[in-house]
């Protein structure tokens, strides 16, 4: 009788956790469907802010001395979702006007990386959760009207953040309000 008893709890158990299981399926299926939206209307949104933040950072690069700079940003949907959704964004830039266009990490040098960098900061730094931007030696290979340029954004920049920049440019060194002497 006991072990009867026994076995009937366990069927029991085995039917209630077949039943439990394929609700739970259930509200996954039904979950990753609601995500899936979701992503694919984060994707929409990457996409047409993308169209325009090519430009501003375009833009941007003019005003740090690089004429003819381009850049563009490519939205692509990946097959897995990340903690950010379904994409991968991809840089693509092209240094001057008739050069070949690369991706970012393929084609450009440290000054034009820190450039870039100071360019997209400088349009979205008020969005990003941080309390300090560090440039190290941002205006590495430049001079003159480049590095005062480079030092005009960066201290346009510390009016929204705290920006600790690594420089051995006066240009850039004259705008901050503070020094450290390594």
């Amino acid at each position: 009788i006991k072990k009867r008893i026994e076995t009937k709890n366990e069927i029991l158990l085995l039917e209630s956790f077949e039943a439990r299981l394929f609700e739970l399926e259930q509200k996954k299926a039904a979950l990753v469907k609601k995500l899936d939206s979701i992503s694919g209307e984060l994707s929409l949104i990457r996409e047409k802010i993308c169209l325009t933040l090519d430009n501003k950072i375009s833009t941007n690069l003019n005003k740090l001395n690089m004429p003819g700079a381009k850049v563009q940003l490519i939205v692509s949907k990946t097959s897995d979702f990340t903690p950010t959704g379904k994409n991968e964004i991809e840089i693509i830039f092209t240094p001057n006007v008739g050069e070949k266009a690369l991706p970012l990490d393929k084609m450009a040098s440290g000054g034009e990386l820190s450039r870039i960098t100071l360019a997209i900061y400088g349009i979205i730094g008020r969005h990003i959760d941080s309390e300090m931007f560090v440039f190290d030696e941002i205006d590495t290979g430049v001079g003159g009207a480049v590095a005062d340029a480079i030092g005009q954004r960066l201290k346009r920049l510390s009016g929204k953040v705290q920006v600790l920049a690594v420089t051995h440019a006066p240009q850039v060194a004259a705008r901050a309000l503070g020094h450290f002497k390594i």
